[in-house]
């Protein structure tokens, strides 16, 4: 056994081994210190810090601590599980819708309005027809079932008027929405920029409510199946925010898309 593990198993049996979030704090050996040694017993000690030490005498002891690695030697695959805040998390879930509809307002907030042009009664404004297509989509209601959505927004004054469910329809078709959206998906990621660091690029199917034949030649009969976009997203590993986002056709390839995600 070297001096680095000699060392590991002394710390470990003293007991000043804390689990704390993202990782582990180990006492020093010979004081009051703490260092901190992360879930992949990366150390923030001297040690690992000057001399590179892949392995040093805390992260040693965190193994020793976890049963990963037992002093004589022996190893042991362990599942770490992490406890969950349940105080904290029945509140957000409590509070999801209503403070999903504020912070909704306060981003469509940054959309600037076009100018009006020509008399006649004025149009739902563009930050409002947002909101009422976000909420919409967010809830999963019908466009008839989601008018009370808009009503309770109303009187909770997040919207000046209450649209017609047809409106926020017409409003989906607008070719001139996709770059506001996507201006919009990278405003919710920027406050979690000095959290995120790692990221993915995944893809998924959505089915629209438009159909397709098929096997008419081949089979001479009329079947039908759903049409499909695709999105391609870049989304955080650590938060799992979506940063940008890329729509194709059903058949879409993925490899195409990385440079762009990426680059947004």
């Amino acid at each position: 056994m070297d001096f680095r593990k000699e060392k590991a198993v002394q710390i470990f049996k003293k007991g000043s081994i804390k689990k704390i979030e993202d990782g582990f704090a180990v006492q020093s050996q010979n004081g009051k210190k703490y260092y901190f040694v992360n879930q992949a017993f990366k150390c923030n000690c001297p040690d690992c810090i000057m001399n590179k030490t892949e392995v040093c005498k805390h992260s040693q002891a965190v193994k020793y601590y976890l049963g990963i690695e037992k002093p004589d030697g022996t190893t042991t695959k362990v599942r770490l599980t992490y406890k969950q805040a349940w105080k904290s998390y029945n509140q957000a879930q409590n509070n999801e819708v209503n403070l999903f509809d504020k912070l909704l307002r306060d981003l469509v907030e940054t959309v600037e309005e076009p100018e009006r042009h020509g008399a006649g009664r004025p149009s739902l404004s563009l930050k409002e027809q947002l909101f009422c297509s976000t909420q919409k989509v967010y809830s999963q209601l019908s466009s008839r079932r989601a008018k009370s959505l808009f009503n309770n927004a109303k009187d909770r004054g997040l919207l000046n008027k209450s649209p017609h469910s047809n409106a926020v329809n017409k409003f989906f078709n607008k070719k001139d929405l996709t770059p506001i959206l996507h201006k919009l998906i990278s405003v919710t990621s920027a406050p979690l920029k000095s959290v995120e660091n790692k990221f993915a690029i995944d893809s998924s199917g959505f089915r629209t409510t438009n159909f397709l034949e098929y096997c008419n030649e081949k089979h001479n009969e009329k079947r039908r199946k759903h049409e499909y976009i695709k999105a391609h997203i870049c989304v955080g590993t650590k938060t799992n925010v979506i940063c940008s986002v890329k729509i194709t056709q059903e058949n879409g390839a993925d490899s195409p898309q990385f440079a762009p995600l990426i680059q947004t």
